[in-house]
């Protein structure tokens, strides 16, 4: 996604004065790294920990629980809701709950028009997807859960429990709170549910990451079982 035609603010201490309300008033910001032919790209929640003009630095953490899954070097996108901007940025130093960054020297005030247009997460569209599904997905009861671990990738081995979504013969959805927790094709295996082993574990890849309807920080991961 390009940031489009905008506004641009170059002033020090204008750009100093909206990091400092962002940071004040806690804003969670969008944060991405665009993918390659073989990354796919990354989307996080992150929150300004720190900045200083001065000494030419701006820290980004990771929400409670969650950890960055950014490449350690190259530029990333960050965009303010609530502030209307968006700038780029090349990492400097980064860890699983950290990024830091240089000050930025500018930042791209969005127009109303240019705001409408970002979709930084495919919304869910059920209708859209339900045709390529070979059985329809039953949409569960509340407090309905699963234990999961993953079987490949820089995680292996993390264990733990999301909120079942959905769930049909061919696969599943479970619900996360950052958009980056889970990338397209990572293997997994389901052992548990609410609480129960199942007698044959549910081994699965990720097919798909989007944004549940009418919420703002809870999105839908797609997995396609593969041992059925």
């Amino acid at each position: 996604m390009g940031l489009g035609r905008a506004k641009i603010i170059v002033d020090e201490l204008e750009i100093l004065d909206i990091l400092t309300e962002i940071k004040e008033v806690r804003e969670k910001l969008w944060i991405w790294q665009k993918g390659t032919d073989k990354v796919e790209r990354r989307v996080h929640f992150g929150f300004i920990r720190s900045l200083n003009l001065v000494q030419n630095f701006l820290d980004i953490k990771a929400p409670v629980g969650t950890k960055f899954k950014f490449a350690e070097k190259g530029d990333i996108y960050i965009f303010s809701k609530e502030e209307s901007m968006a700038f780029k940025a090349a990492i400097r130093n980064s860890g699983p709950d950290f990024i830091s960054i240089s000050f930025p020297t500018k930042l791209n005030q969005l127009t109303s028009e240019e705001l409408k247009n970002i979709q930084i997460i495919e919304k869910e569209q059920e209708e859209k997807f339900s045709h390529l599904r070979g059985t329809p997905r039953t949409q569960v009861e509340e407090d309905q859960t699963i234990h999961l671990k993953r079987i490949d990738g820089k995680h292996m081995g993390e264990e733990d429990d999301y909120t079942l979504f959905d769930i049909s013969t061919g696969g599943m959805a479970f619900l996360v709170f950052d958009p980056g927790d889970f990338i397209k094709n990572e293997k997994l295996v389901v052992t548990m549910m609410n609480g129960k082993s199942l007698p044959k574990h549910l081994r699965g890849k990720v097919v798909s990451i989007r944004k549940v309807d009418d919420q703002e920080d809870q999105f839908k991961v797609g997995v396609q079982f593969t041992n059925l």
